[in-house]
């Protein structure tokens, strides 16, 4: 495989990745495999719970931290991470939010423009595009939409249906709509992937069982070798019966060289006009999230990152009259100091506290 369609891969795939690390783990809602017997609509999830700021406590914090990071899964819910299995991740993604499950699709772009390639329409015209890309168990994904012959520009349908990939099985409809690609590299630049109305995940070992509504934007930027990822949807946790929002949850990689990276940065921001991203927990409420100091991965293949901070999280008003604040710095790529300021003035209280970066795959209260 050439690098790039590696770095293809592993954009497309990435998208896939975060969009479902940051799923609760809900039940199917009816999405059957073919389709059903027509009985039951597919209804797309609704937000439902605290919709204030969070309260911040010593009980809550590293919950509300794993939130942002892990999207809310624990690690007894979840994949330890993709890239024990699979080496084509390896080239960037880490065990935080975009490293958590398996992928949601394996869609190379040029898979799709063979069909453009043969076609006889004349120049700028939008071509019909549909086939079925293979699952690991036999079923297949269909595909069908249209892209411009020239530009690559249009909308893609995928239609999964009781589709293993990983070992994970999807059941549900991604519009992917491509508004930028670049022609050289065939590699989309600027993608929008929208789950209409529901996406499902499944997966029995370790077992959860996870679906979603809402859209993930990937951009890429070659010049400045950044990957920017916009985030608006609504999931839900089976299991607990706990929702998760995202609204305007940007994530910010900056890459040595993004096509062939050995090392980069990460920030969590909020997206368009909003300076923070907002995560929300159905329980505690949400808190805005930045990155004043970008968390910094020295080598790709690190899970976690060894330098940089603080991430800043802030919730409800306290009694000092300023914001309650999370702040995680990042010792070293095991260990990570959390800081809190729960009267909200402005200054984040005696002790600090030493967690691993494992501690928050199943958060505990602080002591």
């Amino acid at each position: 495989m050439s690098h790039i369609h590696k770095i293809q891969n592993r954009l497309i795939r990435f998208l896939g990745l975060i969009t479902i690390a940051v799923f609760g783990i809900l039940s199917t809602v009816g999405t059957g495999g073919g389709g059903g017997d027509g009985t039951t609509s597919v209804q797309p999830l609704s937000y439902v719970g605290n919709t204030g700021p969070a309260n911040i406590t010593k009980d809550n914090a590293t919950t509300l931290v794993a939130n942002v990071l892990f999207g809310g899964i624990i690690v007894g819910d979840i994949p330890v991470a993709v890239t024990t299995s699979s080496p084509d991740l390896q080239s960037s993604e880490t065990t935080l939010l975009i490293d958590r499950l398996s992928p949601l699709f394996k869609i190379n772009l040029a898979d799709i423009i063979t069909i453009i390639d043969n076609s006889q329409l004349p120049v700028g015209a939008d071509v019909p595009v549909s086939g079925t890309l293979p699952c690991e168990n036999g079923y297949n994904i269909s595909f069908t939409g249209t892209l411009d012959n020239v530009t690559l520009l249009g909308t893609v349908t995928f239609t999964y249906s009781n589709c293993v990939l990983s070992g994970v099985t999807y059941n549900g409809i991604v519009i992917v709509r491509f508004d930028a690609v670049d022609l050289a590299l065939q590699l989309p630049t600027d993608m929008t992937m929208n789950f209409s109305p529901l996406m499902t995940i499944v997966s029995s070992n370790p077992a959860f069982n996870v679906s979603a509504t809402g859209s993930v934007r990937l951009q890429i930027n070659i010049g400045t070798d950044q990957e920017i990822y916009t985030m608006n949807f609504v999931s839900k946790d089976n299991s607990s019966g706990k929702m998760f929002k995202f609204e305007n949850l940007k994530i910010t990689n900056m890459y040595d060289n993004v096509l062939l990276p050995n090392s980069y940065s990460q920030t969590f921001d909020g997206a368009g006009s909003a300076p923070a991203g907002r995560v929300y927990d159905s329980i505690y409420g949400y808190v805005d999230v930045t990155t004043p100091g970008a968390l910094m991965y020295s080598n790709i293949t690190l899970s976690f990152p060894d330098s940089g901070g603080p991430m800043l999280l802030e919730g409800a008003i306290g009694s000092q009259g300023g914001p309650m604040r999370i702040q995680l710095n990042v010792l070293n790529n095991i260990q990570i100091l959390i800081d809190l300021d729960l009267d909200g003035d402005g200054v984040f209280e005696a002790p600090s506290y030493t967690l691993d970066w494992t501690d928050l795959l199943n958060p505990q209260p602080l002591p």
